[in-house]
């Protein structure tokens, strides 16, 4: 038979490909294991991110009363919210872009990097450090989303419709 080398049985050529049958559903088995958790971990990571920037208009009042702050300077903080979001989807999406292989990384430096926000947020006596903190974390959870995206995409080419379903349960969970 060709391709074989010399003085090898046919059994062991059998043998050969069963294993090599072996090794792949293994591999297959794995990679659906993988493909399942890092489903579940950015829909998990999904929730805080409109968990903690829906619950900012829920805080925004009584930091307003506590800092003696006017309309026009809560309007501004949203502003600067919503500022930052945009940016942050921008920014996202590039650095996603440029940098495919990091996207993991860049969905946990992003949530720590919102929580850092809210925490500055919630210690911050001073007006202007609250408009950069709250930029910060609109921005940051903006940012979570280009590269979340481009994960479920990579890992699910064939069930975008459900895992993008799936995320936007995750949203509205948050």
């Amino acid at each position: 038979m060709e391709g074989r080398a010399p003085g090898s049985s046919a059994e062991e050529w059998q043998m050969a490909d069963v294993q090599e049958a072996g090794r792949v559903q293994v591999e297959a088995a794995q990679k659906g294991k993988s493909r399942a958790l890092t489903l579940w971990a950015v829909l998990i990571g999904h929730i805080p991110v409109h968990l903690y920037g829906q619950g900012f208009g829920v805080m925004l009042p009584a930091l307003a009363t506590a800092l003696g702050l006017n309309n026009s300077q809560v309007g501004l903080i949203q502003t600067v919210r919503r500022a930052g979001g945009g940016l942050g989807s921008i920014g996202g999406g590039a650095v996603t872009d440029r940098y495919q292989r990091l996207r993991g990384h860049f969905l946990g430096l992003s949530l720590v990097l919102m929580a850092l926000g809210f925490v500055i947020v919630s210690f911050a006596s001073s007006y202007g450090i609250i408009l950069i903190a709250a930029g910060l974390a609109s921005a940051m959870g903006s940012a979570w989303h280009p590269p979340a995206a481009s994960v479920l995409s990579r890992e699910y080419p064939e069930r975008r419709g459900f895992v993008e379903d799936a995320e936007f349960l995750a949203f509205v969970t948050g």
